[in-house]
């Protein structure tokens, strides 16, 4: 149980018994299984912070306003994820597409 609840934004699997950190990529690639119980914590990280992005994108679409809003929303859609895809999931693509 604790591996699902500590570092959640770490990729892990578990082989042999063991706890071990990867990557995305890796559990893509090899780790994709139930037996490994792979957690991928990049993608629960890029989830994450795009339903922070939501969140912040639609107050100010709604008109709640401030400047630390205003700059979370404009620095998480062009630092975060430029050029990222992670699990093939375009991230920069789908930061684009509210602006």
């Amino acid at each position: 149980m604790r591996m699902f609840i500590e570092d959640e934004f770490v990729s892990k699997v578990t082989i042999e018994g063991q706890a071990c950190h990867t990557t995305s990529d890796a559990i893509t690639a090899s780790y994709d299984q139930d037996r490994f119980n792979p957690v991928d914590g990049e993608l629960v990280k890029a989830a994450d912070d795009l339903a922070a992005f939501m969140e912040a994108y639609l107050a100010l679409q709604k008109g709640i306003s401030n400047p630390q809003l205003q700059t979370a929303v404009q620095e998480k859609k062009r630092m975060s994820y430029r050029n990222k895809t992670i699990v093939g999931v375009n991230f920069d693509q789908l930061y684009k597409d509210f602006f």
